[in-house]
């Protein structure tokens, strides 16, 4: 389960660190982790959480692929989740009206904290970035950073490196890659 693979993500990179085996100097980067809701579970307000970030990959109702709702409060009579976009402007979203029988949810939900990286380190990203190349669970290892930009190494067996500026939306759906979940 995600839980799980947060848990060891957690102790193996804990033993690296002790050992040595990452940079001392590090960085905190906002990042999204996933809630670990199925497609069922999105169904219905009652099992999200004020704070939890819903972001769409595809367009649902008046939200295009891109946008967020950061969930602030919940109507269960009505199943509609409450909340602010990114620009910080108040958005709805009616559960049914907007997914009604849909199988296929075309959003993540997630929640927003913060994630100390380091040189060395091995991470993936939750989300894919066609135009750079980057596929959800494809492998880098972090190679250097500054104030503008995190440098990664593609995994893969090519040479491909990647410099993302510190801004860069991406940066957010990075993870620790020690112990992954089959898709």
């Amino acid at each position: 389960t995600n839980k799980m693979r947060g848990l060891m993500n957690g102790r193996i990179r804990g033993e690296l660190v002790r050992e040595g085996s990452l940079s001392e100097v590090g960085f905190s980067q906002p990042t999204y982790r996933d809630a670990g809701m199925s497609n069922h579970d999105k169904m219905t307000s009652r099992l999200y959480q004020p704070g939890q970030t819903l972001y769409f990959f595809a367009k649902v109702g008046k939200f295009k692929a891109g946008d967020t709702l950061t969930i602030s409060a919940l109507n269960h009579k009505r199943n509609v989740l409450e909340g602010t976009d990114r620009d910080g402007k108040p958005v709805k979203m009616d559960i049914k009206r907007n997914l009604g029988g849909r199988s296929d949810v075309p959003f993540g939900v997630y929640q927003r904290t913060t994630t100390e990286f380091a040189v060395g380190e091995l991470v993936l990203f939750n989300k894919t970035d066609k135009t750079r190349g980057i596929k959800t669970n494809d492998e880098y290892r972090i190679t250097g950073f500054d104030d503008k930009a995190v440098h990664v190494q593609a995994r893969d067996g090519s040479d491909r490196s990647l410099s993302l500026p510190r801004s860069d939306p991406q940066l957010e759906f990075m993870t620790y890659a020690y112990a992954v979940t089959a898709d």
